[in-house]
């Protein structure tokens, strides 16, 4: 089955990437476990240009029309500027709190250049962008970071 994987128009995209734009200043993302090595899957996405609470609001409409379990716990944030401005996307784990294993995504075409800095939640203080080095979180800058396109996000305690 194909998961859609930061898709802003919901149409079907293979597990390993989206090349979609985005639609709307604020995106909440549910993914779901990966296997060992894998790619957490992207279970369903809303965007809005309103307000984060309207795209939070859009993704449990979704994930309930799914029939999704959503515990709505965040475990990154997204931003387009560095120092936590600009647009955002909120990363939620299906199944919570970051542990060691965490959660690694790939970021459709819009994040993958756009992508200036992270701050983690639930326990996430750690990401990994492609496999350069390791930032703690939150990481207002991410040098060397032009293109993600893959993140891993962990706990390291």
């Amino acid at each position: 089955m194909a998961a859609l994987l930061f898709s802003a128009h919901g149409a079907a995209a293979t597990e390993e990437t989206a090349n979609t734009a985005r639609n709307g200043r604020f995106c909440s993302v549910l993914v779901g476990a990966a296997a060992p090595r894998g790619v957490s899957p992207t279970l369903a996405q809303s965007c809005s240009d309103l307000s984060r609470q309207a795209a939070d609001a859009g993704l449990r409409l979704k994930a309930r029309a799914l029939g999704l379990r959503h515990q709505e716990v965040p475990i990154m944030f997204w931003y387009t500027d560095p120092e936590f401005h600009g647009e955002w996307t909120t990363v939620y784990g299906q199944h919570g709190h970051c542990d060691a294993a965490g959660y690694t995504v790939r970021p459709n075409t819009y994040w993958a250049t756009k992508l200036s800095s992270v701050k983690g939640a639930a326990y996430c203080d750690r990401i990994r962008v492609n496999d350069g080095p390791v930032f703690d979180l939150p990481a207002p800058r991410m040098p060397g970071v032009d293109f993600a396109n893959k993140i891993h996000v962990w706990a390291s305690r």
